[in-house]
Formats: structure tokens, C-alpha cells, sequence
């Protein structure tokens, strides 16, 4: 049986970490990286502002060997016959060159790959995001028009071919497992 890359796709507060979480936490075989923690890394709110020129540094440097190094701790745990688990933002990388960078990293490697796309309603997003108030969300939460954005930015990935499951994360997060491990049960009874 092949380890599994689980890639998560959603937005910042779309429950791509709370649903990722749990599962590791139930399934021991699963290795959980998470692209926040490699960011931080990175940056943070004392050094990096939202500003215009940090943005595009952030774009073109910090985002990039962010992913590098999601897939390569991923490639070293696949080879350790672990799953992986990448929560991140990827539903804009997945056709993508550096997408294809990424997964080229894994030559090699027996893997099965597993895309999930993360979505619940605007309304919920944005209570989410306001009670999450972390220093990141603050430009996406400046005014309605600005989350609006950000909120449709995502919402045309959602019906996309791209994923292998979608999940609406209104629903609990017991609920969530269940549907997800149900979809997947030949991939998880050997988990």
C-alpha cells in the first residue's frame, strides 16, 4: 500500500489545520506539516508588515522556499514510510510550474497523492477570521470589499476537477473524519 500526500487547498480560516489536526492526531502514521509554522519561520508581525514591497518580497522569496521545504520534509517522510499531511494554501499552485517543481521533488517516492479543497460560507469565514485575529488577516479584513475579494479569489476553484475530495467545514469536525476516512477507507484501513 502506497503512504499518502494529503494536500489541503482553502483559505486562511477555511478549517483546513482544525480537520488536518484531528486526523494526525487519530491516525499515528500521519505526519502533519503545517506551511504556517515553516512562514513563521520566515517572518513575523514585529518585521514584516503588509506593506506593498513586503508583499512582493514575501512572493517571490519567502513563499517559494516555503513550499520547497513543506515537500521536502514531506519527501523524508514519505521515504521514512510515514503519510503526509501539507496544510497550506494550493488551490492556486496545483496547475502551476512550481507545483510541478514540487511534485518532481518526489521522484522516486511511492506515494499516492490526495487533494482536498476546504470551503464554508463567507459569513463563516469571516466570523472565523475576526475571532482568529491574527496580524496576517488584518488587510483582508479592512472593509467588506476587501474580504469580498479574498473570498472570491477562492471561489473558483471550488467545483474544479482538481480535487479528489471537497469538504464543507460547517459540518463538525467528527462528521468531517468520518466522510473523509469513509471516501478514502482502502487508503486508511492500512494507516
Amino acid at each position: 500500500m502506497k503512504n499518502l500526500l494529503i494536500i489541503g487547498c482553502g483559505l486562511a480560516c477555511s478549517g483546513k489545520s482544525t480537520f488536518f489536526k484531528e486526523l494526525a492526531r487519530r491516525n499515528k502514521n500521519l505526519v502533519y506539516i503545517d506551511k504556517d509554522v515553516i512562514n513563521n519561520s520566515f517572518i513575523s508581525e514585529k518585521n514584516f508588515s503588509n506593506d506593498k514591497n513586503n508583499s512582493e518580497f514575501y512572493d517571490k522569496n519567502i513563499k517559494v522556499q516555503t513550499y520547497r521545504a513543506m515537500f521536502g520534509l514531506a519527501k523524508d517522510n514519505l521515504i521514512l514510510k510515514k503519510s503526509v499531511i501539507l496544510d497550506g494554501y494550493f488551490a492556486d499552485k496545483l496547475e502551476t510550474p512550481l507545483f510541478k517543481e514540487l511534485l518532481e521533488m518526489l521522484n522516486g517516492v511511492d506515494y499516492k497523492l490526495i487533494t482536498v479543497k476546504f470551503y464554508c460560507t463567507k459569513d463563516v469565514l469571516f466570523k472565523r477570521m475576526k475571532n482568529r485575529n491574527f496580524w496576517r488577516d488584518y488587510d483582508k479584513l479592512l472593509n467588506k470589499k476587501s474580504f469580498d475579494n479574498y473570498y472570491d479569489s477562492d471561489s473558483k476553484y471550488l467545483n474544479s476537477s482538481k480535487f479528489d475530495f471537497v469538504l464543507n467545514t460547517e459540518k463538525t469536525t467528527e462528521e468531517l473524519i468520518e466522510n473523509f476516512k469513509e471516501a478514502f477507507k482502502n487508503d486508511f484501513n492500512n494507516l
